[in-house]
């Protein structure tokens, strides 16, 4: 049995795709279908290590009722269709499925697990739309595009559990190719052999803080990478890539020491965010990406909900607000 520590810090140790690394017409179906069977094996893994562990009572004890309980056993059952479902479409094309790990976490609540579940549901709804965009078999797409729109309807529910909005941007975030991983390490170990059999290149770990942010004032994030002293060290900038809905937002940052500070986050910039750092500040895309990259959620105060804080909630059995 693997033993996953969750996050103490906001990507933990995964790989993503990097910019150049492929481009999108070079994957094959095969090697998108391992991706994707890889991303939800993971998150079958989050409903195995912790949803079998509750119980109706357990539901109960913390305000919810039996129907809520009912609702997200039939998402761990969806779950399980959908990885049989991918399993099977990347045998048909000649593809190996990966072996299966075994995650454990540690104790935590049903809110906590909740939490962790609004993440990955929301990820997987736009790492779901991203494969449809580029798995050139039309009944792949199809197919999807309808599990993009289930993981979306689930998000929406969980989001009310938790007295969260269902939804707060007209666009979910889709994360391109080489950001898919983003809060899949949630779920799957930083030595991961499935992981490790993929075409993807490792990328620098992420950090950054796990506190309460300013409401109404400079919104700062702090980042710390191996990655930010490497660059910076070369004489090369560093920016900020911010994803949002479909929006990609270059915004520059302080370099101090082994941390990149950013100062603030475009006032327009609302809901679920992706930042990643990269080596270029003009155009759309910016240079290559040199980390991975955080998952926060703005709110319609102004509050940032960091991803690392719900992680961090979930290992720890406590809720996070």
């Amino acid at each position: 049995m693997r033993v996953l520590h969750l996050l103490s810090v906001v990507l933990g140790h995964l790989m993503v795709f990097t910019d150049g690394y492929k481009n999108s017409k070079d994957y094959s179906d095969k090697d998108l279908l391992s991706i994707i069977t890889v991303l939800q094996a993971s998150l079958v893994g989050l409903f195995d290590a912790r949803f079998n562990n509750f119980t109706v009572q357990d539901f109960t004890q913390e305000g919810y009722d039996e129907y809520a309980f009912q609702q997200i056993r039939r998402s761990r059952e969806y779950a399980n269709i959908h990885l049989k479902f991918v399993s099977d479409a990347l045998v048909a094309q000649g593809g190996t499925i990966p072996p299966r790990e075994t995650f454990q976490f540690g104790d935590g609540n049903v809110r906590s697990f909740l939490a962790a579940l609004d993440t990955n549901t929301r990820v997987a709804s736009g790492i779901y739309v991203e494969i449809s965009s580029m798995i050139k078999d039309k009944a792949f797409r199809k197919a999807m595009a309808s599990i993009a729109a289930v993981y979306g309807r689930e998000a929406g529910y969980v989001r009310n559990l938790l007295k969260l909005p269902p939804y707060t941007t007209p666009f979910i975030t889709v994360l391109p190719i080489d950001g898919v991983y983003t809060l899949t390490r949630n779920t799957v170990p930083e030595t991961s052999a499935e992981i490790a059999s993929l075409p993807v290149e490792q990328l620098a770990f992420l950090y950054t803080t796990c506190a309460p942010l300013e409401v109404n004032g400079t919104r700062e994030i702090i980042f710390n990478s191996a990655a930010i002293n490497e660059t910076s060290a070369s004489g090369t900038p560093i920016y900020a890539k911010i994803y949002s809905g479909l929006d990609e937002i270059i915004s520059p940052v302080t370099v101090l020491d082994h941390t990149a500070i950013l100062k603030s986050i475009p006032a327009n910039v609302t809901g679920e965010i992706n930042i990643g750092l990269v080596t270029e500040g003009k155009g759309k895309r910016g240079g290559r990406l040199l980390t991975e990259t955080a998952n926060y959620e703005i709110r319609g105060d102004g509050s940032i909900r960091s991803t690392e804080c719900v992680g961090i909630a979930l290992r720890e059995g406590r809720w996070i607000q």
